[in-house]
């Protein structure tokens, strides 16, 4: 009776009834706090390796580059990586264990790109453990977003003449006459200056010249005395080590005549004359020569890249039906690389308004004369890169290549700015 009566008493016996009860809130509490700090050093982590990946897709427009530069950060910092990472093209997305890290478009501006990254670690149980539960771990995870700022929209043309010397006092790119440039989603990049005359028309989504833009027929978005850009291709390990494989002169001379149809298969060859219709089997041709089409001239082929160091000369009259291979092609040609050359020759690149021509155009070094169109009516893949490039013609074109695997790259020199924004 004196124990119930007694309050010295009776705490003690409340104290030792309650004490496990109050070190097991504490020992979770402590347990719930690492969880807490976990997750903090994981952010931490995820920014980090977000911002790193985002930083090299800045300077190489190279996906899959970037998302392992996001993963290598996250395993520098401790986060458990695979023996080996697994790269999925279609979905842009590098999976190295607990490290996740994916291309995604920008959240603030969705026409930009973004790398996301997800960091997780698992955590052994230990108080929590007394709570029903078939995990002996919890898994915890932190995201971050780092968004790619814009350097413009992607060129469908890009003349590069002006940047060899850095003078911006001439005209890289000529539209004259008649002539009709319509580019949907992307723009018309000159290292020095743009002329447009004639009753000819200019409407893309943005005009960039490292000199003057003139003319009175241009829409849309101007951007005069903008600087110069490199070739975009110039470090290009797979078109330049094919550039540089060419020897002019050898290989087998292919010559169609008028009314004749030739087929022929991926190999060297020293030069096509075609009158008739000559059929491309899917793959690489290095052509040591010159290639011409003449007014009636049919060149068809579907998953080819032409690399030769002649000059190409083919005529208004002429139909060239030609796409080059996509991004995730068996065959042994180019992923989105058409045609492209090392000669300072003048180029003629002319079919008739219906031919449909998919993929890069790369004459870095020579005079381009243009006049064709990208497939489904200007929704396709048509990019050009020339010294220095005139129009000629009706001329739709759009730079959605996505599926080709050509280079991403802007309208302005540098490096995008990078930001974390989520």
């Amino acid at each position: 009776m004196r124990l119930a009566t007694d309050r010295r008493g009776s705490v003690a016996l409340m104290t030792g009834i309650l004490a496990p009860v109050l070190i097991m809130v504490l020992a979770m509490a402590v347990e719930v706090t690492s969880w807490s700090v976990s997750k903090v050093e994981l952010q931490r982590i995820a920014d980090v390796a977000a911002w790193a990946g985002a930083s090299r897709y800045a300077t190489t427009s190279n996906t899959q580059t970037a998302t392992a530069a996001a993963a290598d950060l996250a395993e520098i910092n401790g986060v458990a990586g695979a023996a080996s990472r697994s790269w999925n093209a279609t979905t842009s997305t590098m999976t190295d264990n607990l490290i996740v890290a994916q291309m995604v478009s920008g959240v603030k501006t969705t026409s930009n790109k973004a790398v996301k990254v997800t960091v997780s670690r698992s955590i052994a149980k230990t108080v929590s453990l007394i709570f029903p539960s078939s995990q002996s771990t919890v898994m915890v995870s932190a995201v971050a977003v780092a968004e790619i700022g814009s350097l413009g929209p992607q060129p469908c043309i890009t003349a590069l003449g002006g940047g060899v010397d850095g003078i911006t006092t001439g005209t890289d790119v000529t539209v004259t006459g008649n002539a009709s440039l319509t580019a949907n989603g992307c723009s018309l990049r000159s290292n020095d200056g743009i002329s447009q005359g004639g009753s000819s028309t200019i409407n893309v989504s943005g005009i960039y010249a490292g000199g003057n833009i003139s003319g009175s027929s241009i829409c849309c978005d101007l951007h005069a005395n903008a600087g110069q850009i490199q070739d975009p291709y110039a470090g290009n390990a797979s078109v330049q080590n094919a550039l540089n494989s060419l020897h002019p002169g050898t290989g087998a001379a292919v010559s169609v005549g008028s009314h004749a149809t030739q087929s022929i298969i991926p190999g060297t060859y020293s030069g096509w004359n075609v009158s008739g219709t000559l059929n491309l089997s899917p793959g690489l041709y290095i052509v040591n020569g010159d290639i011409s089409g003449g007014a009636q001239s049919v060149i068809s082929g579907t998953g080819v890249t032409i690399i030769m160091s002649g000059t190409l000369s083919t005529t208004g009259g002429s139909t060239l039906s030609l796409s080059a291979p996509m991004k995730n092609t068996t065959s042994n040609g180019i992923p989105g690389v058409l045609v492209a050359g090392n000669s300072s020759s003048t180029m003629s690149f002319l079919g008739n308004s219906t031919s449909p021509v998919t993929g890069l155009i790369y004459f870095p070094n020579a005079n381009l004369k243009f006049g064709g169109s990208s497939s489904s009516g200007g929704s396709g893949c048509t990019e050009i890169i020339a010294s220095t490039v005139t129009l000629v013609g009706t001329s739709n074109m759009s730079a959605d290549c996505s599926e080709y695997g050509t280079l991403s790259f802007g309208s302005l020199s540098g490096s995008a700015a990078v930001a974390l924004v989520q």
